[in-house]
């Protein structure tokens, strides 16, 4: 079984009067045959995470063959010319080793995890497997056929649906509108040869780093794993992904409805692509989020569920990427609750445009953020996951030990300016999903444009 509980702790991480002590304090750099470590010293576990990263994500899939970038690193332990793949998984979970790739639209990564006594032969298994991963067709069918019955079950699990086609209705008419894990019009299309060489690629043509939480006793042993054993080798002209084209459509109030049989039950998403200016102030945007739909004391919260019963939760969000971000607010209610609940989120959010805000609303939401937010990085794991973004998007590892003193910093005029921004409710993009028969209570918002749900599969 590949996915073992993490067992890395950063104790490391205190929030203290003057500020945050933080583990970037604990970072060494090393340079491994061109190739840009990073390492977090923890010489108090006897574990390792190690994460190797990838300037490459699916938006380099060719054309009709989303999901190539997935399978190719997903698909790694499937054989080799040497080891089936039941002789793999023995071996590496022998050792209790985690192991998992990730694939954004982006980047990519690889993380291995496990104790340091056998750091040598899970590592080495794992260079093994980047070197000479085959992808044995039967393998390779078996983990399509997978791809397509999850897909085609997701009618099932409406709020993953949601999720699929609201990305691909704010993101259209761009190549971030595809999910990285492909869809059924593209997965088989995939054969064993794109990704042999989609891997290939990976490995020796892309612009890699590697992220190690680690003592830095074992740096020697690891060193010599890496450059010896997975023979990665970095080069001032290697690839990095950069956007294909710009995500430059400006959001205005649209209405969606994806059609889903036998339902009394609607996901509601609202929100929108944002882009350039908008971009700016992640922190404050995270603020004003997090006032409208940040846990259980949230103005959302408090008007949908605490006072009308209309919600079970509700929660807003303004995540950004390094060429987009996103405003969102998801929840969901019985079809026949559909009206109550779009006219009060919007009371809510005029609301706040109008700087409604009460001090002790607004003093609650700042407290816990700024209270919460060194809890983010428990694990070192996750620490990690922050230095890859921060690496990727090209921003000082500073900003999180700026980050309390940037929250400190916002009054409640700067919430009711960011709110106005991005969750200005004449520049949403409303999405419903549930049965068409919620045509007719929709369109007293405007036009409703009908999708059946399964053009997002």
């Amino acid at each position: 079984m590949k996915l073992i509980t993490n067992i890395f702790f950063w104790g490391s991480l205190l929030l203290v009067t003057g500020g945050y002590v933080l583990a970037t304090d604990k970072v060494t750099r090393f340079n491994w045959n061109g190739v840009e470590v990073v390492w977090m010293d923890e010489p108090s576990l006897p574990a390792y995470d190690v994460v190797i990263y990838f300037a490459e994500g699916a938006l380099g899939d060719a054309k009709g063959k989303t999901g190539e970038t997935h399978l190719a690193l997903s698909l790694m332990d499937a054989g080799t010319r040497r080891y089936k793949r039941e002789e793999i998984a023995d071996n590496l979970e022998y050792f209790g080793s985690d192991y998992s790739a990730n694939v954004l639209h982006e980047y990519s990564t690889y993380r291995v995890s496990g104790l340091i006594k056998d750091l040598a032969p899970t590592m080495m298994k794992i260079c093994h497997l980047f070197n000479e991963a085959n992808f044995p067709e039967d393998e390779l069918k078996k983990e399509k056929q997978r791809l397509i019955t999850v897909l085609n079950q997701m009618i099932q699990d409406h709020a993953e649906l949601a999720s699929r086609a609201f990305r691909n209705l704010t993101l259209k008419h761009t190549p971030f509108s595809r999910p990285a894990e492909g869809n059924l019009s593209s997965i088989n299309n995939i054969t064993r040869d794109d990704l042999l060489g989609r891997l290939k690629f990976l490995k020796e043509k892309v612009r890699k780093k590697i992220y190690v939480n680690a003592p830095l006793k074992v740096t020697k042993e690891l060193e010599s794993i890496m450059v010896n054993n997975c023979r990665f080798v970095g080069n001032k002209d290697d690839f990095v992904r950069t956007a294909l084209n710009s995500v430059n459509q400006k959001t205005v109030k649209t209405i969606h409805l994806v059609t889903v049989p036998k339902s009394d039950k609607v996901e509601v998403r609202l929100g929108r692509t944002l882009i350039g200016a908008e971009l700016n102030d992640s922190e404050l945007a995270e603020l004003s989020a997090g006032y409208l739909g940040g846990g259980f004391t949230s103005k959302l919260m408090d008007e949908l569920r605490k006072k009308k019963g209309l919600v079970y939760g509700v929660n807003a969000f303004a995540v950004y990427q390094k060429y987009y971000g996103r405003a969102l607010i998801v929840t969901s209610t019985k079809d026949d609750q559909l009206d109550e609940l779009l006219t009060s989120t919007k009371q809510v959010i005029e609301k706040a445009q109008q700087g409604l805000i009460e001090d002790s609303d607004f003093n609650r939401i700042k407290n816990y953020l700024i209270g919460s937010y060194s809890f983010k990085f428990e694990k070192g794991s996750s620490y990690l996951d922050q230095l890859i973004f921060l690496d990727h998007i090209g921003k000082d590892y500073d900003q999180i030990k700026k980050y309390k003193g940037i929250m400190e910093k916002y009054s409640k005029q700067d919430v009711q300016r960011k709110i106005q921004e991005i969750f200005s409710w004449d520049n949403q993009l409303i999405m419903i999903l549930g049965e068409k028969k919620l045509l007719e209570k929709l369109e007293k918002y405007g036009k409703v444009e009908v999708h059946n749900y399964e053009n997002f599969l």
